[in-house]
């Protein structure tokens, strides 16, 4: 099955296919040494490629409506970000059930999320997947919202690592490049004429 960089419509399926396909690809690279792949666990001892597949099956449909959430949106994309929030809450509560508590995808929910629903409202303006233009609006949907979430941050004392990285160190990971766009997946990404295919798992 493929995704059509050109059609006229994209059915759900369709984005959910390839969305799994996506997800799936990442943890079936072998080798990956230190992480989970098709020959071991690498550094985990509580996750293994089932428990990747069942998080997928699980988190799937919730990129899916990420995507939609932005193909009907018709507001400032800034006020789109806190609806998908709330669907990635919904997906990171429905990866734990699926994997027993585990986190196999919480920064990819994160990310995938972002570019999933700017990749639904490009292709609903213009009918094809632009890359500079789902990354320009990730980059316009989440800038101001998690500047929000830096101050914040700052204020309180640190939970999660990457909070402690941020308030020791100024790091802005994954946040910090969903604000400039994602220049790395800008630099590696696909032509944005090119059909992207998403084969069955």
């Amino acid at each position: 099955m493929y995704a059509r960089a050109n059609a006229a419509v994209l059915t759900s399926a369709e984005i959910e296919q390839c969305i799994k396909s996506t997800i799936l690809g990442e943890v079936y690279t072998t080798p990956k040494p230190g992480l989970v792949d098709r020959h071991d666990n690498g550094a985990h001892h509580d996750m293994n490629v089932y428990t990747f597949e069942r998080s997928a099956d699980a988190i799937t449909p919730y990129l899916a409506k990420m995507f939609f959430e932005g193909y009907f949106w018709k507001r400032n994309l800034q006020n789109l970000f806190p609806r998908i929030r709330r669907t990635g809450v919904l997906a990171e509560k429905a990866m734990f059930r699926a994997t027993g508590q585990v986190n196999t995808h919480k920064g990819l929910i994160f990310t995938m999320g972002i570019l999933s629903a700017c990749a639904g409202h490009c292709y609903a303006r213009i009918r094809r997947f632009d890359t500079a233009e789902i990354l320009a609006s990730a980059s316009e949907m989440t800038e101001k919202a998690l500047e929000a979430d830096f101050f914040e941050m700052s204020q309180r004392t640190p939970v999660t690592h990457g909070e402690i990285l941020f308030q020791k160190y100024k790091e802005r990971g994954i946040r910090g490049e969903a604000q400039k766009g994602f220049p790395i997946i800008g630099g590696n990404s696909a032509s944005s004429d090119e059909t992207v295919p998403c084969h069955r798992a």
